[in-house]
């Protein structure tokens, strides 16, 4: 599902790299598999351009994979707790 995200987002030509679809599709998987949906605000959109930026550019998806799965755990860390 990350690495979908990443590649989709990456051979749109478009300036904001269609993220509203990718994130449509994200969150519909996460949704059917029951985990919560991620949300990235608006003031965190700078470290996830960065992510995807460097991933682009170094040709390595574990640098998005990495920021992802950080950002995902740190959200909802409440929810892994029992």
């Amino acid at each position: 599902m990350t690495i979908t995200h990443l590649k989709f987002v990456t051979i749109h030509p478009f300036g904001d790299g269609n993220g509203f679809m990718t994130s449509l599709d994200t969150n519909f998987i996460l949704h059917r598999k029951d985990y919560p949906m991620m949300d990235i605000p608006y003031d965190g959109r700078s470290s996830y351009y960065n992510a995807l930026e460097r991933s682009q550019t170094r040709n390595e998806e574990r640098i998005f994979l990495q920021w992802f799965a950080r950002r995902y755990v740190k959200e909802y860390r409440r929810y892994a707790r029992t």
